[in-house]
């Protein structure tokens, strides 16, 4: 009885223990009125809304990495984005170099005769097209003046030799029929005449010809000389058009050595007139130097020309040739180095052209030579990169926003950040290039985080 007593309480307990224990866990909370449960459990008081509960997240949640931005917030900022691919990177040295125009593409406008000027329609720095008037002179050259005076002389002695060659022609045509015996003394005698008159005129037509090449080589234009030798017009001034250079037709005025009203001897360059949509770079290389030009010269190695005064780069050029010889006690031989000019605007003042270019003769350059290649990297200008703490990061553009990328960099080479494969990027990413400092102040702003003191939005 006792036995089945112990067993009858220890079954008893266990029973209310798990009836108990169940009850804890879905026994209904007493709530005031008006209260409501949230999912975890809280009780809250006062009226029911649908708004969610709020939910903790850490600072650096993967959501809070998107700086979510519309178009209109990002052209607000001014955005810009670069497309990324992998491309060849080589080490390099650095050589430093000057812009230089091509002697291939600059005309000097001269004229061999002494002129005054009357017009000068093509100011300093002015664009000209091909066949623009740039100057009107006057002809004060006493020798040309008097072979042109030479050449009216010539042609009216021509004109009348020609008319007088013309009626002896038809007065031998009139003459009657040679006897059979070919005894007619008045025949030989028109025959002969016309002889003599022939080779009169073509002495004349011979001497009119030479003066009138020496008045085009002294300057005068086609229409000019056919005005003097179809209609004997003296000509006194003289109207200077731009060239057609091959290729480029935009001329610059770079040089114009005379002003209005001058006397301008004979030789004197009017006009220096260049082409801008190409330049060249002169790079200075010393002797130890010369070894790794003449290799990227010979294999044709990419060269990046740096600007540090302009914050910008050019890049894949190829050295066009090298100097053999060493100039001076310096030890240094010159290289050229083509590079391709852009565009920047261009604008109308009253009815002249100029042009604003991205590159001008006597700008500094750094010359990046290749010397081998390491590899395939991703290349970025460094306005892209923000440091922030001990964190290197990008922004790259996604489709509601722009994403919080930390990156591994390579090196900092002049304007452009080197980035390895694996830094966290992939070809066709979209990167942002300018505006990185506002989005990462964005960014932390958004995250709760305050800004470090190495927060430069990029590197100098």
């Amino acid at each position: 009885m006792i036995f089945r007593n112990a067993g009858y309480w220890g079954i008893l307990f266990s029973t209310l223990l798990v009836f108990l224990l169940g009850g804890c866990g879905d026994e209904q909370v007493e709530k005031p009125i008006g209260a409501h449960v949230h999912d975890d459990g809280s009780v809250h008081d006062g009226p029911h809304t649908n708004e969610p509960a709020p939910v903790e997240t850490e600072a650096h949640d993967e959501c809070i990495m998107v700086v979510h931005l519309d178009d209109k917030a990002s052209a607000n900022l001014n955005l810009k984005t670069q497309t990324i691919a992998l491309e060849p990177w080589f080490d390099s040295i650095k050589i430093p170099g000057v812009v230089d125009v091509d002697p291939d593409r600059l005309v000097h406008v001269s004229l061999p005769a002494t002129v005054r000027v009357l017009e000068l329609n093509a100011p300093l720095h002015s664009t000209v097209m091909a066949g623009q008037q740039l100057a009107v002179l006057e002809l004060v050259d006493p020798e040309i003046n008097q072979l042109q005076i030479r050449a009216v002389e010539l042609r009216a002695e021509l004109l009348a030799t020609q008319t007088e060659l013309l009626r002896t022609r038809n007065y031998l045509r009139a003459l009657p029929a040679a006897n059979s015996d070919g005894n007619d003394p008045e025949r030989r005698r028109v025959e002969a005449n016309l002889a003599v008159i022939q080779a009169r005129s073509n002495s004349m037509e011979n001497s009119l010809g030479a003066v009138l090449e020496t008045l085009k080589i002294s300057g005068l234009g086609d229409d000019q000389l056919k005005k003097l030798a179809d209609h004997g017009k003296v000509t006194t001034r003289i109207s200077v058009f731009a060239p057609r250079l091959p290729g480029s037709p935009a001329l610059e005025v770079a040089v114009r050595s005379v002003d209005l009203g001058e006397t301008v001897a004979a030789g004197t360059t009017i006009f220096k007139l260049v082409a801008m949509d190409h330049l060249l770079v002169i790079g200075d290389a010393f002797e130890s130097d010369l070894p790794v030009v003449s290799v990227a010269a010979r294999e044709n190695l990419p060269v990046s020309l740096l600007f540090p005064a302009e914050n910008r780069s050019v890049s894949q050029l190829t050295i066009l040739t090298v100097e053999s010889a060493l100039d001076g006690k310096e030890r240094i031989t010159h290289f050229l180095v083509p590079v391709p000019n852009q565009l920047i605007s261009e604008k109308q003042v009253g009815g002249i052209k100029y042009c604003d270019w991205a590159l001008r003769a006597g700008a500094r350059v750094q010359i990046m030579v290749a010397t081998n290649e390491v590899g395939p990297r991703f290349v970025l200008p460094s306005s892209a990169i923000v440091r922030d703490g001990g964190s290197v990061a990008v922004f790259r553009k996604i489709s509601d926003g722009y994403e919080r990328v930390e990156i591994l960099m390579e090196r900092l080479e002049g304007r452009n950040a080197v980035l390895t494969e694996a830094s966290g990027l992939a070809e066709g990413d979209q990167i942002v290039t300018n505006g990185a400092l506002q989005l990462n102040l964005i960014f932390k702003s958004q995250s709760g985080e305050e800004a470090t003191g190495n927060d430069h939005g990029h590197s100098h």
